[in-house]
């Protein structure tokens, strides 16, 4: 998965794995403006956000694993691997 974030730094970032649903949270600061400047018009928004992903029954919850670099959340969700068959010798 990749999530862009622009203006959320790591420390405003959350991660959480609830039951089937990754839930990433999180809040985008209000740029500071120097002084004596004024804003006219923003198409950036700010404040808090969440979005829940749904995510298969086959992964490896544990091996989730989690970067995030100039503003893009890069998350790894790797996948139960299949049960594979096989022969069982039976001893007389």
């Amino acid at each position: 998965l990749m999530l862009d974030l622009p203006g959320v730094s790591l420390e405003n970032l959350k991660l959480e794995l609830l039951e089937d649903k990754l839930h990433v949270s999180g809040t985008k600061a209000v740029a500071s403006l120097a002084d004596g400047s004024v804003l006219h018009r923003s198409e950036r928004s700010t404040g808090n956000f969440v979005r829940a992903i749904r995510l298969p029954k086959q992964v490896a919850s544990q091996q989730i694993e989690a970067n995030f670099k100039d503003g893009v959340l890069h998350i790894r969700v790797p996948k139960v691997p299949k049960p594979t068959s096989r022969t069982i010798v039976i001893n007389g």
